[in-house]
């Protein structure tokens, strides 16, 4: 297991019967609830979490090389709201915060 994000939810790498592992992340309070957020059929191990728990990073065999050797770092969003934006809404900031329309008031003239 691999950290403990809020209290709520465990990140972790599990086995497989195909000899790869998959990440998934659990609820602490409900354990029949978990995630597969890997889902690939290459091994992935070695989950953390990013210090604003949107992402979980992880490596991965994903160049293909059975052996082993070949481990990339990879990254997934885990809240659809994040992983749909643009690279131009991060490039603006929005990542960080969001943006609120302002309401336009129509003064009377009297």
């Amino acid at each position: 297991m691999r950290g403990v994000r809020d209290s709520k939810f465990i990140a972790y790498s599990q086995s497989d019967l195909n000899f790869d592992s998959e990440i998934y992340i659990q609820s602490v309070e409900n354990p029949s609830k978990k995630m597969n957020v890997s889902m690939h059929p290459r091994s992935d191990s070695n989950p953390v979490w990013s210090p604003d728990g949107k992402k979980l990073s992880f490596v991965s065999n994903r160049a293909g090389d059975r052996g082993g050797i070949n481990y990339d770092t990879w990254m997934v969003w885990l809240q659809k709201s994040d992983w749909e934006k643009t690279n131009s809404d991060y490039k603006e900031g929005d990542y960080y915060q969001q943006k609120t329309e302002k309401r336009k008031t129509k003064k009377k003239l009297l």
